[in-house]
């Protein structure tokens, strides 16, 4: 492949932390409403609502696990549309996606509502414990009316960000944050409508924050729009094969709680539950920078198979790492050391489960990055369509590996299951490095004993991509790009319409889509598919308005633009996508 200088990965990482942005946020959109209750339940209505709200916490897990099939499959699907450019094929999905799931988690919450008793001795509080079953009860009834916006806000965030409107997202959680502050105070202060107003509370911070996120589909200018009357279902079994490993990985963390939970009740009792609580209270929100990173990798994997684009992949893995190493290294240690004072928020100093509290939360902290990495390697087979290893992998990760070293290290006690946290995450990630090494050694195609994907199947000798960072560039790009063409055997006339195209198509976006505001970076690719030849570019400037695109292509137009115009002249399609704040224009002629 050849490059201009050097190859460089900005539009990448811009891509990488705005999909991650958007996915940390809708982690910590259902934490922070679990740590909410949790401490305010704890400080307001005692211990045993707080024991109560947390064995609720397997209602919050449920809806995690539906959401998160929908989720992980319509994100797949229709990033991996968008990369292809069918923006009319992504809409009825997503129309289609909207209606399954306001029809399931109405159906959902409506459950919920009728059987709270059911479903709070499902989770372990028995009627012989009359205050701790009312309790459960009572929240969990609250808990399921806010079904419906729970199970949304998972859903509609990816898409928002392929809107790239992730200033809609923080505003979202920003709702979602103070609604529910203000729902729990009032409830305990004013209304005291015990642990039923707590689970109402949440629920209403859901829907509040569920409606901010549908402003995004209900714009003029917006790429996804919610069309019931133009809905396409035949996606939805593709949907959830891809989305059923989210669903591997929530059941493992429903299910592991009951033998860990037991397990610790065995060797420390009480006093070492409550200390565990406080971990498992804080972490989906501490294990949200990992998460994100694992979902925006999966999220522009999908994107980058769909526009048959290797080089991008490959460099979204090693940006996606170079953040796991660097980014969630360093909050493991500010999580490390905040540990005491993070236990303070729930045991005082001179409670006996504060010490065991804080040494679960240092173990948890030494096991993050590990965690991170094999997040974003499950989110990366499942993207590249190796489902079964996906499915196979998040069970060793959520399930086999905790349990087993759990049972292996109980006679050394409460100490022991601890220990096992951080090193279930580790083995599991030497465990996929030594496997993939020893496949790689054995694949003459892999350029390094450490890479964990397959490739897009790609000729290098069919495609260019360069990175454009000054007007100085510009010329050698035309070399460039004529050299390419000559080698594939273009004629001259088609030859100096690819060079024209890209030339004015660079000299526009630094022009007039940045305005002189800001650095700007333009990747332009070419890429030879059979009969067709692609040509795409990717920039991070403004987005093209109507009247800009309108202009482009208005064939009667004379002077401004006729380079470009001439290719779409030629075109077989013509495609012009913003995503995640990108501009992409795919040309196929």
């Amino acid at each position: 492949m050849i490059k201009l200088k050097q190859k460089n990965d900005k539009i990448i990482r811009r891509m990488v932390l705005n999909a991650a942005f958007g996915i940390v946020l809708m982690e910590i959109s259902g934490a922070v409403t679990y740590i909410i209750d949790g401490i305010i339940t704890s400080r307001f209505i005692g211990s045993t609502a707080l024991s109560a709200s947390s064995m609720a916490g397997f209602c919050f897990t449920l809806f995690a696990v539906i959401s998160g099939v929908i989720s992980a499959g319509a994100q797949q699907i229709c990033s991996n549309d968008v990369g292809k450019g069918k923006v009319k094929e992504v809409n009825k999905t997503f129309s289609a996606v909207v209606f399954v799931t306001l029809v399931l988690s109405v159906l959902i919450a409506l459950f919920g509502i009728i059987f709270p008793g059911l479903v709070a001795n499902l989770v372990g509080a028995s009627t012989s414990d009359a205050e701790l079953y009312g309790y459960a009860r009572d929240y969990i009834q609250g808990f399921f009316i806010g079904a419906p916006g729970h199970i949304f806000i998972a859903v509609l965030i990816p898409e928002v960000q392929l809107e790239g409107k992730n200033k809609l997202i923080t505003a979202s959680i920003a709702v979602l944050t103070v609604a529910d502050i203000l729902g729990d105070l009032l409830n305990v202060l004013v209304f005291h409508g015990g642990m039923f107003g707590m689970g109402l509370a949440t629920s209403i911070s859901y829907f509040l924050s569920a409606v901010v996120l549908l402003f995004a589909f209900f714009r003029k200018e917006s790429m996804l729009k919610i069309n019931f009357k133009n809905m396409s279902f035949s996606a939805m079994p593709s949907l959830l094969n891809i989305g059923l490993p989210r669903a591997t990985k929530r059941i493992g963390n429903l299910v592991r709680p009951l033998v860990i939970n037991r397990l610790i009740l065995i060797a420390g009792g009480s006093i070492a539950m409550a200390a565990f609580s406080v971990e498992q209270n804080l972490r989906y929100f501490t294990e949200s920078v990992g998460v994100g990173i694992a979902g925006a990798a999966f999220l522009l994997v999908g994107m980058f198979i769909g526009e048959k684009d290797g080089s991008s992949l490959k460099k979204t893995n090693a940006v996606s790492i170079r953040y796991i190493v660097f980014g969630v290294g360093a909050l493991a240690v500010v999580y490390f050391i905040a540990a005491p004072w993070l236990a303070m928020l729930y045991h005082s100093t001179t409670s006996p489960s504060y010490g065991w509290a804080v040494a679960v939360l240092r173990c948890h902290a030494v096991s993050l990055p590990f965690l991170a990495f094999n997040e974003f390697y499950i989110s990366l087979v499942q993207a590249t369509g190796k489902i079964k290893l996906a499915h196979f992998v998040t069970f060793l990760n959520k399930f086999a590996y905790i349990v087993a070293l759990s049972l292996a290290f109980q006679p050394l006690g409460v100490w022991g299951l601890w220990l096992a946290i951080p090193l279930s995450e580790i083995l599991l990630c030497a465990t996929i490095i030594v496997v993939n090494a020893v496949k790689n050694a054995k694949n003459p195609k892999r350029k390094s004993p450490f890479s964990l994907c397959d490739d897009v199947n790609e000729n290098p000798d069919s495609s260019v991509e360069l990175t454009i960072e000054g007007k100085d560039d510009v010329f050698e790009m035309n070399r460039i790009v004529e050299e390419f063409c000559q080698k594939q055997n273009m004629d001259s006339k088609q030859s100096y319409y690819v060079q024209l195209f890209f030339e004015e198509m660079a000299m526009l976006i630094i022009d007039h889509g940045f305005d002189g505001k800001k650095k700007y970076s333009i990747a332009i690719r070419i890429y030879k598919d059979d009969d067709s030849l692609i040509l795409r570019t990717k920039d991070n400037c403004r987005a093209f308005t109507a009247q800009e695109q309108k202009t482009m292509y208005d064939k009667s137009a004379s002077g401004e633009y006729l380079g470009i115009r001439m290719v779409f002249g030629l075109a077989k399609d013509v495609k012009y996508i913003n995503t995640m704040n990108i501009n992409n224009f795919i040309v196929t002629i």
